[in-house]
């Protein structure tokens, strides 16, 4: 259960402990945000460049089996 979840408004500016407390709670709450959305755009970075990746290799496949075709009916013909 989250800190802030647990308190009242005016407990929390009430008592300085207390909103010290808070304020940490809530500054960690949004550092992990931080990181959170960090790590998505990461890992969406790395989803593109497979995409990329795998359409080239798609292309390239499917060129080299074009060329190979071509080149048994050359040798075959």
């Amino acid at each position: 259960m989250n800190f802030e979840a647990r308190l009242q408004r005016s407990t929390v500016y009430n008592n300085a402990a207390t909103l010290k407390k808070y304020i940490e709670e809530r500054i960690r709450g949004v550092e992990e945000d931080i990181l959170s959305i960090h790590r998505t755009a990461k890992q969406q970075e790395g989803m593109e460049f497979l995409r990329s990746y795998l359409e080239k290799l798609q292309l390239r496949m499917a060129k080299e089996e074009g060329d190979t075709k071509a080149n048994k009916e050359i040798l075959f013909n």
